[in-house]
């Protein structure tokens, strides 16, 4: 398939107007404009984006999905107050509760254009998260103590 849009951003090369990307088994095999594509692979199906920009995906390395629904809800306060906050609102909350706020931080992430990230999760909500909406992650465990007795094992 030949994925064109009116603007190709390559990673490496200058970008490439009225560009197209030529997909094969959900690998990008070549780049370059869209009429010398076009000509080399007559038969390949063309998914025109128009006046669109073609690029890689985003990757965002600092996340915590399973708070995405806490946003906006504690207030813009030097750290440790903050963080007693939000720790008051963690009491409240459920696994279904965590496990939906996942779902929505991982869901919001691929609408935002990023196809990667780097996931802190406490509850480990994440997880299941980023298994059902296909985005590529690297998941870390928080451990927010002093006392050994209380880290997983």
């Amino acid at each position: 398939m030949l994925l064109a849009a009116r603007y190709v951003l390559p990673v490496s090369v200058p970008h490439i107007e009225n560009g197209a990307v030529f997909v094969r088994d959900d690998k990008i095999v070549e780049i370059g404009e869209l009429a010398a594509l076009r000509a080399a692979h007559p038969d390949e199906e063309v998914r025109d984006f128009g006046l669109a920009a073609l690029m890689p995906g985003f990757v965002d390395l600092h996340t915590h999905f399973e708070y995405t629904s806490m946003r906006g809800l504690v207030d813009d306060l030097p750290y440790a107050r903050w963080k007693l906050q939000v720790m008051e609102l963690e009491r409240r909350l459920t696994a279904e509760d965590w496990s939906d706020s996942a779902f929505l931080g991982a869901l919001e992430a691929v609408r935002s254009g990023i196809t990667t990230i780097a996931d802190i999760t406490d509850s480990g909500a994440s997880l299941a998260a980023v298994q059902e909406s296909g985005i590529r992650a690297h998941l870390f465990r928080e451990v927010a103590t002093m006392k050994k007795a209380h880290i997983p094992g």
